[in-house]
C-alpha cells in the first residue's frame, strides 16, 4: 500500500523540474526539416550547407538526382530559419528559371506547408520574394538572370546587392566571373554557419569541371569546397517511368555516360543523334523482320518559298516512296496527296501533316493528324516538345535497325539533315531537345524538310489513339 501523509499533517512539497527551453529559431529549423524527406545524398549536401568553414558545395553529376529540389529547400529553409537574411536563386536565363527552378520552388514550399506565405510575398515585377513566419522579420529571395550582358561582362549589376547565400541552378551554363562576383557579395547578415553558395549541375566541361571536379577527382579539392555526386540511382523518389527512359538505347552512349553514369569526362555540349553509318545501314534493301503492315503518309508541306514540300509513303516502318516538290501551287499539292492516299488505300487516321503554318491545308484532310512541332511531348515523356520527341524516337529506330528506307535518292540529304539535329545542351537539366530549326537551317543552308517529314512518322509509334479505320477515296 503506497504511503500517504495524514491530512492533518499534510506537508506541501514543491518539485522543480528543469526543462531546457528550445529557442524559436531552433523550433523553426526542426519543424522545416521534419517536413522534408531528403534522400542520403541530399542529406550529405545539406549537412555541408550547415557546416562552418565550407563556402561552396557542388551537388549533382547526373539527371534525376534531386538537384533543384535540394537547392530550393535550402534557400527556403535558410530564409525562414534566419529572419532578415537575403538569398539569391540564379540561372543563366530568367525564362529557364521561371519555367523550371520556380516550379520546383513552389513544390518545395507546398511540401513545407508555406506555399501561401511564398505566394503572398512574391513580387512578379521585381522578381523578389519577401517571406517570414511567426511574425518574424522578413527575409528576401532574389531571382536573378546570370547571363553575360553586353557592356556588363564583369557583372556590375550585381555590385550593389549584398547576400547571405545563393543557389546557382545549372551552374554549367554560367561563367566563372558570375560565380566570383556573387561570392564577393556574400556578406549580408550571415547565418552562424557562414556564407554559402550551392552550385547544382549535370556533368559539364566548363570552369566547374576544370576548377572543382578535377580537383575532387584527384583528391586536391580545398576543405572549403565540397562536391557531392548524385545520380538517378541515388534518388528513390524518381518515378520508375522516368528511370525506364534513362537507357543507353534511348540516350546513346555519350549522353548515357554523362547524364546517367555521371561521367564528367564523356560530356560535350551537343551530341549527335545518329552517325552517318547508322543512317547508311537503314538504306539497305533487306527488310526481313521489319514491320510492313499498315500504310502511312507523312507530309511536310511548303508553298512558294525556298522550302521543299516533302511527302512520304510508308509500308509500316518501311519508307516506300518520297515526293519532293519545289514552289508548287498548294491546290495541286492537295490534289496529288489525296491521290497518293487513295491509290495506296491509306487510312485517313494514318496521315500526318505539319499544320504549324498550314491550317487552311489541314481542313482538306479531315481526320488526319495535325502535327504541331511545339506541342507537348506525348505520354509524359521528358522531351521539350513533340518535335524533339519524334526526332529522338527516329534516331532510336535507326540505331535499333527497326526502320528501312527504300529511297536511295534521298540518302545523302536525309543523312545530312538528321545528323545536323544534334542533342542540344546535353549537359543541362532541361527536357531533352534537338537544335532549333533556324540553327539547323543555317548549318545546312536549306530547310531540313526531308528529315522533318520522316520524323512525323514516329508520331504513330508514340500515340496511344485507337480509332476505327476509315479509307478516303478522292477523284
Amino acid at each position: 500500500m503506497p504511503f500517504a501523509f495524514p491530512d492533518k499533517y499534510a506537508t506541501r512539497r514543491t518539485v522543480f523540474i528543469r526543462v531546457k527551453k528550445q529557442n524559436p529559431q531552433q523550433q523553426r529549423e526542426d519543424q522545416l526539416v521534419m517536413n522534408i524527406d531528403l534522400h542520403p545524398k541530399q542529406t550529405e549536401a545539406f549537412k555541408y550547407l550547415r557546416t562552418k568553414g565550407i563556402h561552396t558545395i557542388v551537388y549533382g553529376g547526373g539527371v534525376g538526382g534531386g538537384k533543384s529540389y535540394l537547392g530550393c529547400f535550402f534557400i527556403l529553409w535558410a530564409a525562414i530559419t534566419y529572419p532578415g537574411t537575403r538569398w539569391l536563386i540564379g540561372r543563366k536565363q530568367l525564362s529557364d528559371l521561371r519555367i523550371s527552378t520556380v516550379i520546383t520552388l513552389k513544390k518545395v514550399a507546398k511540401d513545407l506547408g508555406i506555399l501561401d506565405k511564398l505566394m503572398t510575398g512574391w513580387n512578379q515585377s521585381t522578381n523578389t520574394i519577401k517571406i517570414s513566419i511567426d511574425e518574424q522579420e522578413e527575409s528576401e529571395i532574389i531571382l536573378k538572370q546570370l547571363d553575360v550582358k553586353e557592356g556588363d561582362e564583369e557583372f556590375i549589376s550585381l555590385g550593389g546587392v549584398d547576400l547571405s547565400g545563393c543557389l546557382i541552378d545549372e551552374c554549367g551554363e554560367i561563367s566563372i566571373t558570375a560565380y566570383r562576383t556573387i561570392m564577393q557579395r556574400l556578406r549580408h547578415r550571415l547565418p552562424p554557419f557562414g556564407p554559402k553558395c550551392l552550385l547544382v549541375t549535370n556533368p559539364t566541361k566548363n570552369w566547374v569541371y576544370d576548377d572543382i571536379y578535377l580537383a575532387w577527382e584527384s583528391g586536391h579539392l580545398p576543405d572549403s569546397i565540397k562536391y557531392v555526386p548524385a545520380l538517378p540511382k541515388d534518388n528513390p523518389k524518381l518515378p520508375d517511368e522516368a528511370k525506364a527512359l534513362l537507357t543507353i538505347e534511348i540516350l546513346g552512349p555519350q549522353l548515357y555516360a554523362s547524364r546517367v553514369l555521371g561521367d564528367w569526362h564523356a560530356t560535350t555540349t551537343d551530341f549527335d543523334l545518329v552517325t552517318d553509318a547508322d543512317v547508311h545501314d537503314c538504306f539497305e534493301w533487306t527488310t526481313d523482320g521489319i514491320d510492313a503492315k499498315e500504310p502511312f503518309v507523312s507530309w511536310d508541306p511548303a508553298y512558294l518559298g525556298k522550302d521543299r514540300s516533302c511527302v512520304c509513303l510508308w509500308r509500316g516502318m518501311i519508307l516506300d516512296r518520297v515526293w519532293i516538290w519545289k514552289q508548287r501551287d498548294p491546290l495541286e499539292q492537295i490534289a496529288d496527296v489525296k491521290r497518293i492516299i487513295s491509290e495506296n488505300r491509306v487510312p485517313i487516321r494514318n496521315v500526318v501533316i505539319d499544320g504549324t503554318s498550314s491550317a487552311t491545308l489541314i481542313a482538306h484532310f479531315k481526320g488526319a493528324v495535325d502535327f504541331r512541332a511545339n506541342n507537348r511531348a506525348l505520354n509524359g515523356e521528358p522531351f521539350a516538345s513533340l518535335k524533339d520527341q519524334c526526332y529522338f524516337r527516329l534516331a532510336q529506330a535507326i540505331k535499333e535497325k527497326t526502320i528501312r528506307f527504300k529511297t536511295p535518292e534521298i540518302r545523302k540529304d536525309f543523312a545530312q539533315e538528321l545528323i545536323a539535329h544534334k542533342v542540344y545542351r546535353a549537359d543541362s537539366d532541361r527536357p531533352a531537345s534537338v537544335l532549333k530549326k533556324p540553327i539547323v537551317s543555317r548549318m545546312l543552308r536549306r530547310s531540313p524538310d526531308i528529315s522533318d517529314a520522316i520524323s512525323f512518322r514516329m508520331y504513330f509509334l508514340l500515340s496511344k489513339r485507337t480509332m476505327t479505320v476509315r479509307f478516303s477515296h478522292w477523284a
